[in-house]
């Protein structure tokens, strides 16, 4: 399959706006996407090609949904070449020496996809997901390395939680806290429930039903 009239875009940070027309545009295009060459007859195009990114640093995103990482395979490339050991002529070394070996390679890595319908499993690559979405959604982040577990037995008021834990803890480990709306949805994503307190004091308040392991319960 071949691209129409490709038109390459770097952009280091995906802000909202383009981001959301990116999202629509990838809604859209699951019915098909109308091709308007000049000159000629338009067409509509049924088959997509995937996008892939070669960057230093990942992409932001105001969009924390399930869907956005559920569509990203993030291969990260740990090894860092020396100065000596540099070949500024490696494309055109590999295309000399060792073409039909890489191409061999690749008809080799395409069968398995075609046979498996997927990418192969890979720790490195699902332990990139994870740290990826730990640094996009400082919400998962909280929950993940705090230990949080949801239990109907323990409750912490709303406001008292948000700031005393959450806000705390994005302090310490230097990530960017959410306003505590955004928190209220993004936590209970996370499957967390709000319930009211019955205990003397509480005056019936809404809290989130959470265990915080070896910390104490807040009143």
């Amino acid at each position: 399959m071949g691209l129409v009239n490709p038109s390459p875009h770097r952009q280091r940070t995906i802000s909202s706006s383009p981001y959301t027309a990116i999202k629509s545009t990838w809604n859209r295009s699951q019915e098909g996407v109308t091709v308007n060459p000049k000159g000629e007859k338009m067409y509509e195009m049924e088959r997509h090609p995937r996008l892939a990114f070669n960057c230093n640093e990942l992409p932001t995103s105001q969009d924390r949904s399930p869907a956005v990482i559920r569509r990203m395979l993030i291969i990260p490339f740990e090894v860092t070449i020396g100065e000596g050991n540099r070949d500024p002529r490696l494309a055109q070394t590999i295309i000399e020496h060792e073409l039909t070996g890489v191409f061999n390679l690749i008809m080799e890595g395409l069968i398995r996809l075609h046979q498996n319908k997927k990418f192969s499993n890979s720790e490195l690559i699902d332990s990139a997901l994870v740290n990826y979405k730990k640094s996009m959604n400082s919400v998962h982040a909280f929950s993940e390395m705090k230990g949080l577990i949801p239990d109907r037995l323990s409750w912490y008021g709303l406001d008292d939680f948000y700031i005393k834990e959450y806000v705390d803890f994005c302090s310490k480990e230097q990530f960017k806290p959410v306003s505590s709306f955004e928190f209220k949805k993004l936590f209970e994503a996370e499957g967390f429930e709000k319930a009211r307190s019955n205990k003397a004091g509480n005056n019936g308040r809404s809290g989130w039903c959470v265990r915080i392991p070896f910390s104490r319960e807040e009143s």
